[in-house]
């Protein structure tokens, strides 16, 4: 027998070639789709490998997949496609990850399917008759449209399906198919693969349907299948073991789990640790398992005893096992990734500064930690540790251990952020002053509330943790944390290239840091200038503001491109991008890198919000006209600051396109008392396929508007309305008949 396998990966050439070692070493092939959006030494690392073994190992790089979207799905047919190709198909092909391992010797895999076989192992859920998705949307994943991404683009993904609730949205599936769900890793025999290949190239209509299905890779393959193949030749099983959190990630095994796995009858596993060494140790012994070859009806019954052993393990109905805590102290003494601790002194500061860092993508604010009989965590980070807010007595009983599991969760390219109230909560400071970049910091704060804390707070601390707060710990002024965040990122770099540093090292550099004040940095927001001209002042200099500017409220990215591939070279007009783009600035590089800012700046502009404004048009050349792109509903500019200019043309730009209709009627929906007034009442509306003949007319009409003294912005509309009322196409008068010039 022949075996065939697919490997998704994006990462970890060395698991790859761990995993590829053993898939090869009784001859079958391997196909391994690596992401074409990830790095280029770890793809030429991966194609060493498979220079190594040409006949058995072919690599692809092709898609770059994103989690949740059809790219998933199209990784794997490419690699299907790829065996197709070959003079020998495989008799069975397998799908797994690169965070995959086997765990079974392949000859008994090879027992286990000549047993079986008129069966595909695959997941296949009627969503219509049993429930299959553990929390969220399931038949809505088909009935509704998803072009945003769940994950970097959740604000729009959550007002589109609350717009398509509340208007009773419902697709249709293509040529009568029935959702199935299940997950995404499968065996199949290679007549079915090849059945799914022919139907999706005979049906382009099918994988259309699919590129707007949230997280198609658990629905495509699994609702083809049951079309095209006899419900008697669907297993509804996979030879893999894995799981699901209750927040729907999938779980990952760490030492403490080794009990379980002695179990398990299942050929692969998904997902382990690579920190779980006595685990991997384990499951790479050979003979572990039992050399009997499972039934399926086993491999059912153990598959739901370990779901539930390990959803009680999750919940905390049973002990954590494993992993003495004193095991952690070397852990967090190696640990190089700064931390930065911040005693508070009341509620109110703590929401203040939660809503500061919830903004900043430098950083991972991992809340409350050490609250009293709760762990006051973000889930995202609490669901990955495996605990709950009510787990406060293991966090207790393995001390070291929860600190070391929390920050392993947070993203390698953030800077956790611990807040502590210093009187109630109790975290162990030992433990961190272990880890070379600490910093805790006393933030102080202008209220009554924060004033009797901290009095409580300086007597709680003589004789109590003193040496700590008066040797590493330094105050610094809650007015003057914003910029210090902004600041830090770039000095840990630096303090980083010390292999050997110190907390006591990490307590200097911040004390030359903040005692050395940060006014001197280059850039036309630095603190000097900011003293001098708060953002405020900024309204009066917008008022004797002369320069027209057009601002086009467009409703897709499509859009944005075509009217920018317009207007770039334009003689007249100065095309700026899109400024305000959510946590971006996306100004063409000569204008900002005269403005003395970079795309990532989006915090200064949020906050000088006024000035940014004002540079911004400073730099457009006088004889232009400025043109600022707003992508509805995503772009926030500050409207009330540019009505402030004399020559401010808002213009709602309409576009034949579906993606145009969906985010115009969102935008509609949400600026429904939001804002009404200015839409209802200024903006302007112009079809895209006369936005071009407007703006070729137009600069010939701002002459003769220029031409009226003391002209107002409720003149500039009004003119503006005249000359779009009477017809881009025929127009017979001008502005001057209006203004009675």
């Amino acid at each position: 027998m022949n075996l065939g396998f697919i490997i998704l990966a994006h990462n970890n050439p060395a698991a790859i070639r761990r995993l590829t070692d053993i898939l090869t070493s009784d001859g079958d092939r391997v196909v391994i789709h690596f992401d074409s959006g990830a790095s280029a030494a770890d793809l030429l690392a991966v194609q060493q490998i498979a220079s190594e073994k040409p006949n058995q190992i072919h690599v692809i790089s092709k898609v770059h997949c994103v989690w949740g979207e059809w790219s998933l799905v199209k990784a794997v047919l490419l690699a299907v496609r790829e065996f197709k190709g070959m003079s020998n198909p495989p008799d069975y092909v397998h799908l797994m990850s690169g965070a995959d391992f086997i765990i079974r010797p392949l000859v008994q895999l090879k027992e286990f399917l000549r047993k079986n076989p008129s069966l595909d192992f695959i997941e296949c859920c009627d969503i219509s008759k049993q429930a299959w998705v553990r929390g969220g949307l399931e038949e809505e994943r088909f009935q509704f449209y998803f072009p945003f991404n769940f994950r970097t683009n959740r604000k729009a993904f959550d007002r589109l399906v609350h717009w398509q609730r509340k208007y009773k949205i419902r697709r249709r599936m293509p040529l009568g198919l029935k959702p199935h769900m299940g997950s995404q890793w499968w065996t199949l025999r290679w007549s079915t693969c090849e059945k799914v290949l022919d139907f999706t190239a005979a049906n382009p209509k099918v994988p259309g349907f699919f590129k707007t299905t949230w997280i198609p890779d658990e629905s495509y393959f699994q609702t083809i299948i049951a079309k095209l193949v006899p419900h008697s030749e669907i297993a509804n099983l996979q030879l893999m073991f894995h799981h699901l959190t209750p927040s729907g990630r999938p779980y990952v095994f760490y030492n403490d789990h080794l009990p379980i796995f002695r179990k398990t009858p299942h050929f692969f596993i998904r997902k382990v640790s690579p920190d779980a060494s006595l685990l991997w140790e384990f499951l790479s012994k050979p003979g572990f398992h039992s050399k009997r070859i499972p039934r399926i009806k086993y491999l059912h019954s153990i598959r739901d005893y370990l779901r539930n052993r390990i959803d009680d393990n999750h919940e905390h109905k049973l002990s954590v096992p494993g992993h003495p805590d004193l095991w952690y102290g070397p852990e967090l003494k190696a640990c190089k990734r700064p931390v930065i601790m911040l005693f508070l002194s009341g509620v109110t500061q703590l929401t203040e500064i939660e809503a500061l860092f919830n903004k900043h993508t430098s950083y991972a604010w991992l809340g409350r930690p050490f609250a009293p009989k709760s762990i006051s965590i973000p889930n995202e980070f609490l669901s990955q540790m495996g605990l709950s807010p009510s787990s406060w007595k293991i966090r207790d009983y393995f001390r070291q251990q929860f600190i070391y599991e929390m920050l392993k969760v947070v993203p390698t390219n953030k800077i956790p952020i611990v807040a502590v109230l210093p009187i109630e909560d109790a975290p162990d400071l030992d433990a961190f002053t272990s880890i070379g970049l600490f910093i805790p910091l006393i933030v102080q704060a202008d209220s009554l509330e924060s004033y009797v804390y901290a009095q409580r707070f300086e007597a709680s601390t003589i004789g109590n943790n003193h040496n700590f707060y008066s040797k590493y710990a330094h105050k610094i002024d809650q007015r003057d944390l914003n910029q210090f965040i902004d600041e830090v990122p770039s000095h840990l770099e630096t303090m980083k290239k010390n292999p050997n540093i110190t907390s006591t090292d990490t307590a200097n550099a911040m004390n030359y840091f903040l005692n050395a004040g940060r006014s001197e940095n280059a850039g036309m927001f630095q603190a000097s200038r900011l003293s001098k001209h708060p953002d405020s002042c900024y309204r009066s200099r917008l008022k004797e503001c002369k320069s027209p500017v057009i601002m086009l409220f467009l409703s897709s990215v499509t859009q944005l491109t075509e009217i920018e591939a317009m207007l770039i070279e334009h003689p007249s007009y100065a095309w700026l991008g899109r400024p305000f783009a959510p946590k971006s600035i996306s100004i063409p590089d000569t204008f900002l890198s005269q403005m003395g800012i970079s795309q990532s700046s989006w915090k200064t502009r949020d906050y000088f919000t006024q000035q940014f404004i004002y540079e911004m048009l400073k730099v457009v050349p006088s004889r232009k006209i400025s043109i600022i792109a707003v992508l509805t509903p995503e772009d926030t500019p500050d409207i009330d600051s540019f009505k402030n200019l004399e020559m401010f043309i808002p213009l709602t730009v309409h576009a034949e396109s579906m993606d145009s209709s969906i985010n115009t009627l969102i935008f509609e929906d949400e600026t429904e008392g939001i804002s009404c007034g200015f839409y209802a009442e200024t903006v302007q509306k112009i079809d895209q396929l006369e936005l071009k003949q407007f703006l070729d007319e137009f600069p010939g009409h701002l002459e003769t508007i220029l031409k009226v003294p003391n002209i107002t912005y409720t003149d500039v509309i009004s003119a503006i309305s005249y000359l779009l009322d009477a017809g881009s196409s025929k127009r017979t008068g001008s502005p001057s008949d209006l203004l009675g010039i």
